[in-house]
């Protein structure tokens, strides 16, 4: 054994030197050099080397005193009896600003095994462990490991991992970095992982470390503070300073602690004669802080008192989500989630957990102060994101979906307090939601509305983790839950499905209302993150027959009331199906450019059907092909109702804003619709065809200039499908399409076809007389186009409300005394003509007048 920890050579230029030489020859490792830590769990062998001696499965270390940190040589001999393992590897210490090697330090170490059996070298800032030289994977597959590792650090902080193995006559250069992050050095050793079977089988020999020791230059700071009661604050120092007097610590308005008291290292306890008050920030002063080389500094740090309350649903809540940060736009590229305390309390988040629908994590202690943010990421990511931020790193996280996730967060209780069920629908950009942008919540004050609350990040640097969310903006959620779907899974229970979670049910039975009559037993709501009400029931459900339902007393987070008292919707046992059913009733193939297509069905039944499983699927070479699933929920449909299929119900709302939200599925894909002609043909679970519609753009109205975004409606549900004068375009009047809604061109059992203007007499500035006429018409037939023509006494075109439009059988226009200039007409007579052309060529027109009194 030899050893010199430091040696001064007065001849050398670089006037001082450190040296560790350690062969273990004198058969102990307590004394010249002295290691330190599990020292119970070491032993010098009789081959003179360094052994772990454990029997049980665990970690065990052994530092020395070691200065070394630049133009250094790291020398050492590894022997490990096993093939290495996640479980069962070590870890040499080249450089540690602290001795406990199995804690959180600063420092740098080369891994020796893993689970991709290879040699690297590594930065550890606190728990943040980064491997900067990645080793040859698979170097060390073998059952008996024995080799010798050399590495070196230049002047230039230019760092070099060599290895060899026992058998080998030269180094191998494993890799090389320049790193220049840490240059305390301290101290050098071992660390050991392993299971009970290789608790004996790790070896360590030959050690040489010889280079420049660390000059202490830099004076220490206060790192962080953490109240620990309303008059002890808890100090961590950059490094250890030599004992510090109770004056050079002061708070203005409660002065110097009373009490001082070193808890650990770089640590220090002190508490004050005057209690803190909730809410006020504090300043602590450090004056004339003097580190072990003599390095003198003062420093200052802000720090606020919280009593911490119990949090109630929402007054946490994700606030914005970074689940696909690649490609990054100027963020790390690198999962985030961000919390904002959106309540007046603080909440402690100890104990508390984040999941996904595969992995939770539990959350350390962390005070989040009313209005703050905090920045939720994995460890490794800590030393990438902003100083800035209030940032929590975790040991371990769950790692996010790109295109859709639920995520929940709880409180030590289990009692989960904000969840989102995101998509990537919600970004509402089909550049963005293909990475590097954050999802932002738009109004904190409505955090569970879901999709209309959440939007792409509009900052340029892709996401504000930490701060304000670039979309954040007043944005109400003023709509009520709505039940989008209701089942029956057997004679004796009921499921309605609502479009948002409840945060309000109904209180007693009373407030559930069963038509005919049908005695309740139980109702429940299924879970806090699904909007589901389940009813149990004392009777049983008679099949055939059509219940309707009307539930009042239940609202969403927002309070929003639904269903207004009279309200009611039906529910019934599922039956079977016969051909034509269903029928198709109407179908978009030609959308607006970034719009979206659908196809509606038709029940022209009286049976309550399932559409779990039904496909829709088109005709390719005279076979069926390009099937695709409606639903595989139990989704039912009921006499007389409507259900739409498209693949953006977001933008078919945007589309077409009248229509129905009930009656609105949305599907992964629909078959491929052709623009100028094609089929969709609707197919039952079992196999059998029930409907099927060939369409051609032809069947449009032929006036009709521009054909996308107009829908082909059907009719009448009871004419054959594919009879050509059963399809007409979706008029004008109703936006060119009605989905979920009955169709603008239909047949009516008994029509007179005629033109109603009331009222005759209108003055519109008197308020004498009504300021406005209506046009009101009803048509024989659908499929036809029209005008509406206002002349004056003389024969003028005064105001032209319809040019050739396609009508509805059904419509109405309002005329308001103003011309085409929206200037107001004299006082007079006014004749309104309006014409019709029909599809076969036929014209009809009616003539009426409007009186337009003075104005007095």
């Amino acid at each position: 054994m030899r050893i010199d920890h430091i040696l001064c050579f007065i001849l050398l230029p670089l006037g001082c030197w450190s040296q560790v030489n350690e062969d273990f020859s004198d058969g102990d490792f307590t004394a010249g050099p002295n290691w330190k830590g599990n020292n119970l769990s070491f032993i010098v062998n009789e081959a003179e080397q360094l052994q772990l001696d454990e029997t049980n499965t665990g970690v065990a270390h052994l530092s020395t005193i070691s200065h070394t940190t630049r133009n250094g040589t790291w020398e050492f001999d590894v022997k490990m009896k096993f093939n290495p393992s996640s479980q069962n590897f070590c870890r040499v210490y080249l450089i540690s600003d602290l001795p406990d090697l199995a804690g959180e330090l600063n420092g740098y170490y080369v891994q020796i095994g893993g689970s991709k059996d290879e040699i690297s070298l590594h930065r550890q800032n606190i728990s943040n462990h980064i491997m900067i030289i990645t080793g040859t994977r698979g170097f060390l597959d073998t059952t008996n490991v024995e080799v010798n590792i050399r590495v070196t650090r230049n002047h230039l902080s230019t760092w070099s991992l060599f290895a060899k193995y026992s058998t080998h006559h030269q180094f191998q250069l494993v890799g090389t970095i320049e790193d220049t992050v840490h240059f305390r050095a301290n101290y050098f050793g071992f660390h050991c992982q392993f299971t009970s079977s290789r608790a004996k089988a790790f070896f360590f020999d030959n050690i040489l470390v010889e280079g420049e020791p660390f000059k202490d230059t830099e004076p220490p700071q206060i790192l962080s503070l953490k109240v620990l009661g309303n008059r002890k604050l808890e100090v961590l120092m950059s490094e250890p300073v030599q004992a510090p007097s109770f004056s050079q610590f002061m708070v203005a308005n409660l002065g110097s602690p009373i009490e001082l008291l070193q808890t650990a290292f770089n640590t220090w306890e002190m508490t004050f004669p005057i209690p803190f008050q909730i809410g006020v920030r504090y300043l602590l002063n450090a004056t004339e802080l003097k580190d072990l080389a003599g390095n003198t500094s003062s420093s200052s740090l802000e720090f606020s008192f919280w009593k911490t309350g119990i949090a109630e649903v929402h007054d946490l809540i994700f606030s914005e989500i970074m689940a696909d940060p690649s490609p990054a736009i100027q963020l790390p590229e690198k999962e985030y989630l961000e919390i904002h305390n959106r309540s007046n309390k603080a909440v402690n988040l100890l104990g508390w957990t984040i999941a996904d629908a595969t992995k939770q994590v539990t959350l350390p202690e962390y005070i989040m102060v009313p209005g703050s943010y905090l920045v939720l990421c994995p460890n490794t990511n800590v030393n990438q994101q902003s100083d800035s931020l209030n940032l929590l790193g975790l040991a371990s996280w769950p790692t996010l979906n790109n295109g859709d996730d639920l995520i929940t967060l709880a409180d030590s209780t289990e009692k989960i307090i904000h969840f989102v069920n995101y998509q990537d629908s919600w970004y509402r950009s089909n550049l963005k939601k293909f990475g590097g942008w954050s999802l932002e919540m738009i109004d904190v004050n409505y955090p569970c509305t879901g999709a209309p609350n959440w939007a792409a990040s509009t900052s340029i640097t892709g996401g504000t983790p930490g701060i304000l969310n670039s979309v954040a903006t007043d944005n109400p959620d003023l709509s009520p839950p709505v039940i989008i779907r209701t089942f029956a899974p057997t004679n004796g229970e009921l499921q309605f499905t609502f479009d948002q979670v409840l945060s309000i049910t109904p209180n007693n039975q009373e407030e559930i209302i069963i038509e005919p009559t049908i005695r309740i037993d139980t109702f429940f709501v299924n879970s806090f993150t699904e909007p589901e009400l389940t009813i149990q029931l004392d009777d049983t459900l008679v099949e055939g027959v059509i219940y309707q339902v009307t539930i009042t007393g239940f609202a969403d987070c927002n309070e929003n009331i639904g269903l207004n008292p009279g309200s009611k919707t039906l529910v019934a046992l599922a039956q079977l199906s016969d051909s034509a059913d269903l029928v198709i009733n109407e179908i978009l193939f030609n959308p607006r450019p970034l719009g979206v297509g659908f196809v509606e069905l038709y029940n022209r039944s009286t049976k309550a059907l399932n559409l779990k499983n039904w496909r829709f699927a088109r005709w390719q070479s005279g076979i069926l092909a390009d099937f695709n699933l409606l639903t595989d929920d139990n989704y039912m449909i009921y006499p007389g109702e409507y259900r739409v299929f498209t693949e953006s119900v977001e933008k078919l709302r945007n589309q077409y804003p009248a229509y129905s939200p009930v009656s609105m599925v949305e599907v992964r894909d629909l078959p491929a619709l052709g623009d100028k002609q094609g089929s969709i043909i609707l197919v039952e679970p079992l196999g059998s065809i029930v409907d099927g519609f060939q369409y051609h753009e032809s069947m449009h109205h032929p006036l009709l200039t521009d054909r996308n975004g107009v829908s082909l409606e059907r009719a009448s549900p009871n004419q054959p499908t594919n009879e050509p004068n059963n399809w007409y375009s979706a008029a004008e009047a109703s936006g060119y399409a009605t989905p979920g809604k009955q169709n603008s061109q239909r047949f009516h059992i008994q029509m007179v076809s005629g033109l109603t203007i009331a009222p005759k007499l209108i003055s519109p500035l008197s308020g004498r007389y009504p300021a406005y006429t209506r046009i009101s018409f009803q048509l024989d037939k659908p499929g036809n186009t029209g005008s509406i023509i206002i002349f004056d006494s003389q024969g003028h075109v005064v105001k032209t409300l319809l040019n050739n439009a396609v009508l509805p059988v059904t419509g109405s226009y309002q005329w308001d005394g103003t011309d085409d200039k929206t200037r107001r007409v004299p006082m007079g007579y006014y004749l309104v003509l309006f014409k019709v052309s029909q599809r076969q060529g036929q014209a009809w027109q009616a003539l009426q007048t409007v009186v337009v009194a003075p104005e007095f």
